[in-house]
C-alpha cells in the first residue's frame, strides 16, 4: 500500500468528527464514542503479518522474527539456528490445528512449537503445502471502514501499511514499516461543559430554574432542561447579559416562603426576596451583629441549611454554628454559643464545611474537627444534643481521619463518607449515640482522594476523586472506576457538592466547567477476556517452564521456589488491570496486585497445589474469568511417602532397642546383687538375705572393710526385721543407719552396685522364694503381701524381671518337684 497522502487526510477526519458530533447530540449523555490510537512498542517495527490465535494472543510476523504479544509484553522467536532460512523475516502467519503457528518465508513454510518454543519442519499432512494461505484464509469484513478511522486518529506517517486485521473484541491492527498500531473504541460517559472558572455550586428553584455559581462571582440561571435564562445583576435582576455578582456565593437555599438565602462567605448571609413572579429579588444583606438576633453573630458563612422544619442551620469556615428560627413575620431569629445555643447538650460544632439531613431527621454536621449528629425535631434548645464523632487511635471503629470532606445517604439508607480522602461507611442505623462505629471501604483502584460525593435513585453512590469519577454500590461492596478516556478529559475536582438534575442527569462542578451524566448509561464493558498463563519461572535454577494452553505442570523438588507469569488478553485497556491470586489450600484470602503480572511464592512443601487467578477487564471491572493450574511439586527422596515410613518403622525398632537394653542391663544389675544377697547368707549362715561387701574392696584396708560389714550386718538386721512391712521407706532405712538420703545411694552404690530401692525390692524378691520354697500351701496374692509388696500385679512384675519367671510358673516348678521328690 502507498504511503496516505496528506491532503486526503484532513477532509476525511473533517468528516468523520462531524458524523461523530451528530451521533452525540442525538444520544444524549454517555453515548459519545470515539477512537484511541496507540502504537505497540515492538522490537523490530516492520510488521507484515497479525494474527490473533484461539487463544486470544497476537501474533507478529516482522522482519526480524516471531513475536508475541499478551497485552503487557512482547517477546520475541527467532527461526534461526532452528531452521534453514537465509534470514529471520517471516512473511506471514497462520495457526495450525494444533494451536502452532504456521510461518513462511517466501516459498518455505515452517511451524513454530508454542510448547517447546522452537521452529521445526511441518508435519506430514502439510508437507505439500506451498502457501498457508491455502490452508486457511482470513475471512474479509464486510463494509471495512478501516481507513475512514485511520482518518479520524492523529497517527504518524509511515511509508507502508502491509495488513490490518480486527480481533474478537473489534478492535483495529494495523501492521506497518514504522510498527505496530492498535486503535480502540471508546465511550465517553461523561459530558463536558467547560466554563471560564469553576463551578461552585448549582440550585434548583421553587420554579425549577438551575443556578450555577462559579467562582468568578457570575450566577447564570438556566431552566429546566439547562437552556440559559440570563444571569443575576447585583440589583437582582436576571439580565441576559453576562454579568458579575458583587458577592462571593458559596451555597444557596430556599426557605418555604420562597425567600433565596445565600451563604456569601465574608460578606454574611444574603436573603433574597423574589418578587415580579420570582424574576427580580430584593437583596438583603446580614452583616455579623452579636446584639441583634435578626443578624448572626460572624461574617464568614461557608454553608447554610434549611431542615424539613424550617429551622435554618449557618456554618462558619472559621466560626461555631448558628441556628435561626423564623417568626411569624419570616424574619429569621439566631440563636448562637452566647444566647441560645449556650442551652444545647454537648459540644456545639465548629468550622463547618456542609450539611446533611437524613431521612430519619437527623441531620449530620460534617466539619474539619469530625462528624456531628443531632436531631432536627426539638422545641427548645435544652432539648438538641450534639453527638461528636472523632478519630481514635486506639479505636480502629472510629472515624479515619477528623477533616469530613463529604457525606451522602444511598437510597437504601447507607451513609457513605470521605474522611480526609479515605472512604467509609457508617456501620447500622443508630446515629445518636456517644460512639457510632464506622468501616472503612478500600478502594485499591484510586487514591483515598475523594473529594465530594452524592447518591441516585438506584441505590449507587457516586464520588469523584481530584482527576475522575467512580461509583460505590453499599450493597454489593463494589467499586468501579472510571478514569479518563483520554488527555482531553481530564477534569480537576474538589470538594463542591454534586447536583442531581433528574434521573437522567447528575452534574458535577469542575476548576473547568462542570460534567454531566447519566448513571443508568454509565457502566463499565462486561465483555468476558480470559486469562493466560505463559509461563512458571523457578528462581534457583532460572529455569522457565511453558504452560501456555496446559493446566497441568510439574516441578522438581529444588523448583519449590517459583513465580507464575499471567496477563488477562484484554488490548482495549482504559484503567489498570488488577489481578486477584491465590493457592488453593495454601492461601486463606485473595492477593491483590495492580499491573504486577507475576505472583511469586517461596519454598512450599511437596505435594499438588491449584493456582487460581482472576483480573478485571481494561474497563476496571472484575470479570468471573477465573484460570486455574495445577502444580505438582515433586518430593526429594527423603520426602518419600514409603521413605517416611521406613524411617519411621526404624525409629520405632531403635526405641524399642534401646528400651530392650536398658531393661536386659537392669536385669544383669539385680541378678548381681541377688547373687551377693545368696553369698553373705552362706556366709553368716541366717535364714534371711543378709549382704557382703563387695569382693572388689579386697585391697581396702582392714579398718575399712570392718566398717563396711558392720555397716551391711546393721542395713541386712534392720531389713530382716521390717521386710514384710509394705509401707517401709528409704528415709526410714536412712534414718535407722544414721545417715541423710543421699550418703545411703552413695553407700549401696559402692558396696553393692545398686540403689537402695533394688535392694529392698530384691530382698522381697529373695523373701517371696523362701515362702514358695517353705510353703507351697500359700497363694501368689499371701505371697506377696508377706514379703512386703501392697500390689500383687507389681509383685509378679518384678519377680519375673528378677527370675525369667512369672510367680505362677516358678510356684508350680517348685510343687512340680516337691510330688517328684515324695514319688
Amino acid at each position: 500500500m502507498k504511503k496516505r497522502s496528506t491532503n486526503e487526510i484532513p477532509y476525511k477526519k473533517l468528516t468523520i468528527a462531524i458524523v461523530l458530533s451528530i451521533l452525540f447530540v442525538i444520544n444524549g449523555y454517555g453515548e459519545k464514542n470515539f477512537w484511541r490510537f496507540q502504537v505497540i512498542e515492538t522490537p523490530n517495527y516492520v510488521v507484515k503479518s497479525i494474527l490473533q490465535d484461539s487463544v486470544g494472543l497476537i501474533w507478529l510476523a516482522t522482519n526480524d522474527g516471531l513475536y508475541r504479544y499478551d497485552g503487557s509484553d512482547i517477546k520475541p522467536y527467532f527461526p534461526i539456528p532452528d531452521c534453514p532460512l537465509s534470514s529471520n523475516r517471516i512473511d506471514r502467519i497462520q495457526e495450525h490445528a494444533s494451536h502452532h503457528i504456521l510461518c513462511q518465508q517466501r516459498n518455505i513454510i515452517i511451524m513454530f512449537d508454542r510448547k517447546r518454543e522452537k521452529f521445526g519442519n511441518l508435519p506430514e499432512d502439510l508437507q505439500k503445502l506451498k502457501d498457508i494461505r491455502e490452508y486457511k484464509r482470513n475471512k474479509a469484513v464486510p463494509n471495512d471502514r478501516w481507513q475512514e478511522i485511520l482518518a479520524s486518529v492523529e497517527c504518524p506517517e509511515v511509508d507502508r501499511i502491509y495488513m490490518h486485521t480486527y480481533d474478537r473484541d473489534s478492535n483495529l491492527w494495523v501492521g506497518t514499516s514504522g510498527g505496530l498500531w492498535l486503535i480502540t473504541r471508546q465511550v465517553s460517559l461523561f459530558d463536558h461543559i467547560d466554563r471560564k472558572s469553576e463551578v461552585v455550586t448549582f440550585f434548583r428553584d421553587d420554579k425549577h430554574r438551575v443556578w450555577v455559581v462559579s467562582t468568578d462571582n457570575r450566577i447564570q440561571i438556566h431552566d429546566a432542561t439547562m437552556n440559559p435564562l440570563g444571569y443575576l445583576s447585583p440589583d437582582g435582576r436576571i439580565v441576559k447579559d453576562d454579568t458579575v455578582f458583587p458577592y462571593p456565593v458559596h451555597s444557596i437555599k430556599q426557605d418555604r416562603r420562597g425567600n433565596i438565602l445565600m451563604a456569601a462567605r465574608e460578606s454574611g448571609l444574603l436573603i433574597l426576596q423574589p418578587k415580579n413572579d420570582g424574576n427580580q429579588f430584593k437583596i438583603r444583606q446580614l452583616k455579623a451583629n452579636a446584639t441583634n438576633p435578626e443578624y448572626p453573630d460572624f461574617d464568614n458563612i461557608y454553608e447554610i441549611h434549611i431542615d424539613r422544619q424550617g429551622t435554618l442551620w449557618v456554618g462558619g469556615q472559621y466560626d461555631k454554628l448558628n441556628i435561626a428560627r423564623p417568626d411569624s413575620t419570616g424574619s429569621y431569629i439566631f440563636s448562637n454559643a452566647s444566647t441560645g445555643l449556650s442551652k444545647v447538650q454537648g459540644k456545639i460544632p465548629e468550622s463547618v464545611r456542609s450539611f446533611l439531613e437524613l431521612k430519619e431527621d437527623i441531620l449530620l454536621i460534617f466539619s474539619e474537627n469530625g462528624l456531628y449528629c443531632c436531631n432536627t425535631r426539638f422545641n427548645d434548645y435544652s432539648e438538641l444534643r450534639f453527638y461528636h464523632q472523632t478519630h481514635d487511635k486506639t479505636d480502629t471503629t472510629s472515624l479515619p481521619q477528623n477533616n469530613i470532606l463529604a457525606v451522602t445517604q444511598s437510597h437504601n439508607g447507607e451513609v457513605i463518607l470521605s474522611c480526609g480522602g479515605q472512604l467509609c461507611e457508617i456501620v447500622g442505623k443508630n446515629y445518636l449515640q456517644e460512639k457510632v462505629p464506622f468501616r472503612k471501604i478500600d478502594t485499591p483502584q484510586f487514591p483515598a482522594s475523594v473529594a465530594a460525593l452524592c447518591s441516585d435513585d438506584k441505590g449507587l453512590v457516586w464520588g469523584v476523586t481530584n482527576r475522575s469519577v467512580f461509583s460505590y454500590d453499599p450493597i454489593k461492596k463494589i467499586i468501579n472506576h472510571y478514569p479518563p478516556s483520554s488527555p482531553k478529559e481530564v477534569r480537576h475536582f474538589s470538594v463542591n457538592p454534586f447536583f442531581v438534575l433528574n434521573d437522567s442527569c447528575i452534574m458535577k462542578g469542575c476548576r473547568e466547567g462542570w460534567i454531566q451524566f447519566d448513571p443508568r448509561k454509565v457502566a463499565k464493558r462486561s465483555n468476558l477476556t480470559p486469562i493466560y498463563i505463559s509461563e512458571v519461572k523457578t528462581l534457583k535454577t532460572q529455569n522457565s517452564i511453558i504452560v501456555d494452553t496446559d493446566s497441568i505442570i510439574s516441578l522438581r523438588p529444588e523448583e519449590r521456589e517459583f513465580s507464575v507469569r499471567f496477563s488477562v488478553l484484554d488490548y482495549n485497556r482504559t484503567s489498570p488491570v488488577w489481578y486477584a491470586y491465590r493457592m488453593i489450600g495454601e492461601d486463606m484470602k485473595w492477593s491483590l496486585t495492580e499491573q504486577n503480572e507475576t505472583a511469586p511464592y517461596v519454598d512450599l512443601p511437596a505435594g499438588k497445589y491449584t493456582f487460581a487467578v482472576r483480573s478485571t477487564n481494561g474497563d476496571g471491572r472484575w470479570l468471573d474469568n477465573e484460570r486455574k493450574l495445577i502444580i505438582e511439586i515433586q518430593p526429594y527422596w527423603y520426602e518419600k511417602t514409603s521413605i517416611r515410613w521406613c524411617m519411621a518403622i526404624l525409629f520405632l525398632l531403635s526405641i524399642a532397642g534401646g528400651w530392650w537394653l536398658i531393661d536386659r542391663y537392669a536385669q544383669k544389675q539385680t541378678l548381681k546383687a541377688m547373687e551377693k544377697l545368696r553369698a553373705l547368707q552362706q556366709e553368716v549362715s541366717a535364714p534371711d538375705v543378709i549382704p557382703t561387701p563387695d569382693t572388689n574392696q579386697s585391697s581396702s584396708s582392714p579398718e575399712t572393710t570392718d566398717k563396711n560389714d558392720a555397716f551391711s550386718r546393721k542395713l541386712l538386721a534392720y531389713l530382716d526385721a521390717h521386710i514384710g512391712d509394705t509401707d517401709l521407706k528409704v528415709e526410714d532405712l536412712a534414718l535407722h543407719l544414721g545417715i541423710s538420703r543421699k550418703q545411703l545411694l552413695q553407700k549401696m552404690k559402692t558396696l553393692f552396685n545398686c540403689t537402695p530401692i533394688d535392694f529392698i525390692i530384691a530382698n522381697r524378691i529373695t523373701r517371696s522364694l523362701q515362702y514358695m520354697q517353705s510353703n507351697n500351701e500359700m497363694n501368689i496374692a499371701e505371697i506377696a503381701y508377706c514379703s512386703g509388696f501392697n500390689d500383687p500385679r507389681y509383685f509378679s512384675r518384678c519377680f519375673k524381671k528378677h527370675t525369667g519367671k512369672s510367680p505362677s510358673e516358678y510356684l508350680s516348678e517348685v510343687k512340680r518337684k516337691a510330688t517328684k521328690a515324695q514319688t
